[in-house]
């Protein structure tokens, strides 16, 4: 359905895709007509990233390390290259280039004692759009699970081991690097404005909007360090609100464990100054050991989530965005 989701915003037929899911708001798009299947492919490996398209090839990578680019028309492999390491991160395109981030989601401890995502090679990289070749390389400190964004230039991403770095997407060359002591994995920087963008980590279990240019804080909002779930999903925004969700431990308990109860939490924050605009509880189960969190889908005026737990798994699980 994720595949379906993408091909549908890809009528746009983009040259160029900067930021996960491409649009503005980081959002899905529904697409009314009936789906059906016109190809398969067989990429080598379980998916858990999302594709990107320039109209011609639909590019993704998996978790065993194979990057593919695909004919959108036939299904046919283009070319495919093999990394040392998982594939999360969405592919990004600029300028000729598919950009990758590598990085497992392995880490050396649950929370909150866990200091550091990503104990393979972890990277970015990025390889000649049409032919596959190599173009640049860029290790990071953390895994690249998360997916950057590439705004006014500039190519932004936060790691598994909290830092955010910027980079020349042309060249892979670091700009500036800065540690949050927060670590993102699962989640994407979200462009807002001309020159800002938002991420999420945990350990420091925060929403931060930083300057593109220099990434100085704009503003930071703070959550319960009892959480977790806050570097795990991609949030969403209208423009005026940006919205997500996480994890909070079942009552007595200090943090949250897999396998345990535990409450998932929805929130929505002003992108102008960060003020928590409301904070609600969705569904209270036993948390699955990856994935604490659930992207969320903005539609009509509304936000709707992905439940993380194991007991109920209801999916049309939805909140008013004034609400």
């Amino acid at each position: 359905m994720a595949l379906c989701v993408q091909l549908a915003f890809a009528l746009l037929w983009a040259t160029n895709w900067l930021t996960f899911r491409m649009g503005p708001t980081n959002n899905a798009v529904v697409n009314d007509p009936p789906l059906r299947v016109t190809w398969k492919a067989v990429t080598g490996g379980a998916i858990s990233s999302s594709p990107s398209t320039d109209g011609t090839l639909l590019y993704v990578g998996n978790n065993t390390g194979y990057l593919n680019a695909i004919d959108l028309q036939t299904g046919n492999i283009v070319w495919t290259r093999h990394l040392p390491n998982a594939l999360m991160s969405a592919p990004l395109l600029y300028d000729g280039l598919v950009i990758v981030g590598v990085g497992d989601e392995l880490s050396t401890g649950s929370s909150p004692q866990a200091v550091f995502v990503g104990i393979g090679p972890s990277a970015i990289d990025a390889f000649d759009a049409r032919t596959g070749a190599s173009k640049w390389h860029a290790a990071v400190a953390g895994s690249a699970m998360s997916t950057p964004a590439i705004i006014n230039g500039m190519l932004v991403h936060h790691n598994g081991a909290g830092w955010v770095t910027a980079l020349d997407p042309s060249t892979g060359k670091q700009k500036y690097a800065r540690n949050l002591h927060s670590l993102a994995s699962m989640s994407a920087a979200l462009p807002v404005g001309d020159n800002r963008f938002i991420t999420a980590g945990v350990l420091d279990n925060a929403v931060w909007e930083l300057s593109v240019a220099d990434g100085s804080t704009v503003w930071r909002t703070g959550f319960s360090p009892e959480g977790s779930g806050h570097g795990d999903c991609p949030a969403v925004t209208d423009g005026t609100r940006v919205v997500c969700d996480y994890m909070m431990p079942a009552p007595g308990q200090s943090y949250t464990i897999a396998g345990n109860k535990a409450t998932q939490r929805a929130f929505a924050l002003d992108v102008k100054t960060g003020a928590v605009l409301w904070d609600v509880p969705l569904e209270t189960g036993v948390l699955p050991p990856r994935n604490e969190a659930a992207i969320p889908l903005l539609f009509n005026g509304r936000v709707y989530f992905g439940s993380c737990v194991v007991a109920f798994m209801q999916d049309r699980k939805s909140t008013r965005l004034n609400s």
